[in-house]
């Protein structure tokens, strides 16, 4: 009998403890897609060209953005995303990142056409890297070019929120990568339809940490990167996705089309992070969801992990002190 209280205080204990962090103020994202590396490996090229565009469309106006650009496209590539470069290419895995840090480290002393030189001999080496990291199979596999999409939003919302000051933690970021984090110092940026003080503070490749950040943009480098991958998502949908969307899904594509438009719109007005990022959960995800059937990985909140593997333990339990008294 007492162990029988026992059990039920333990079980009860842990229950409680699950319903005080299920709390409905907990931030859940419902449309976390089952994972593909070649998508995610494709959203990364996609967003290193985003950086390169970045660094070149700057370079006249500004010089220390499209530096700072360039280190950005630079850190994409980590030591695990060379390794696998490498393992299919040798001459890839190295040429590729000496060409990004030569581009970050030469850039204050080179001309337009040095810079716009370097650009488009990394920009082939990109091309070149995909041809021999992914499949023709998976180049032409339409659940692929969605998961990218989808991957792309994400760096969109990270992006946008680190351009508000939010901090991100170290982890799996949008991109499947974990970037190091750099720190420089905070300095004054004149951008040409704004001028605005920014943080360098270089924190990628981790979840947002919702509760902190600003009323208004504070960093106009990672500003800049959301607005370039935004409009590079739209681009990418509508060149190479939009296509392989099966027959029926057209009322998923058109609100697709729409969600990506209110994207752009809602980031080059600046809106808050709160209201661009219902955008991408409420209007682009559930909608590439629909249009290519991709998989939603079920959310298991940490209580109810707890919580299920006990009761299962209170039966086992109950049966073997049943199986004891006979």
């Amino acid at each position: 009998m007492k162990n029988r209280q026992a059990y039920a205080l333990v079980l009860t204990g842990i229950i409680c403890m699950g319903a005080i962090y299920a709390v409905p103020g907990q931030q859940a994202f419902a449309h976390e897609f089952s994972g593909d590396e070649s998508a995610s490996f494709l959203a990364l090229i996609e967003s290193i060209r985003v950086e390169l565009g970045l660094v070149q469309s700057n370079f006249v106006s500004n010089v220390t953005l499209a530096e700072q650009h360039a280190e950005h496209a630079h850190k994409h590539l980590d030591e695990h995303t060379i390794k696998e470069i490498s393992e299919r290419n040798k001459r890839l895995g190295t040429a590729l990142p000496a060409a990004l840090e030569e581009l970050h480290d030469s850039i204050g002393n080179s001309t337009t056409e040095q810079v716009q030189a370097d650009i488009q001999e990394i920009n082939n080496l990109l091309a070149e890297t995909i041809t021999v990291r992914i499949s023709n199979e998976q180049l032409s596999n339409s659940t692929v070019w969605a998961l990218v999409v989808a991957n792309m939003a994400d760096a969109v919302l990270e992006h946008y929120g680190a351009a508000y000051g939010m901090e991100t933690e170290e982890g799996g970021g949008g991109h499947g990568h974990d970037e190091e984090e750099s720190d420089n110092m905070t300095e004054t940026t004149t951008t040409e339809d704004n001028n605005m003080t920014h943080g360098t503070r270089e924190e990628a490749g981790g979840s947002m940490s919702m509760g902190e950040g600003n009323d208004a943009i504070v960093n106009v480098v990672h500003y800049q990167t959301s607005q370039g991958l935004a409009a590079r998502t739209q681009v990418l949908f509508n060149e190479q996705v939009k296509n392989m969307a099966p027959a029926n899904a057209t009322q998923a594509v058109a609100d697709l089309e729409a969600g990506l438009d209110h994207l752009i719109q809602a980031i080059n007005n600046k809106e808050l992070f709160a209201d661009v990022e219902v955008i991408v959960h409420s209007e682009v995800h559930p909608n590439l969801q629909t249009a290519f059937n991709l998989q939603v990985i079920p959310e298991f909140p940490l209580p109810m992990l707890l919580i299920i593997p006990a009761i299962a333990g209170i039966i086992a339990a109950t049966r073997f002190n049943a199986l004891r008294r006979r």
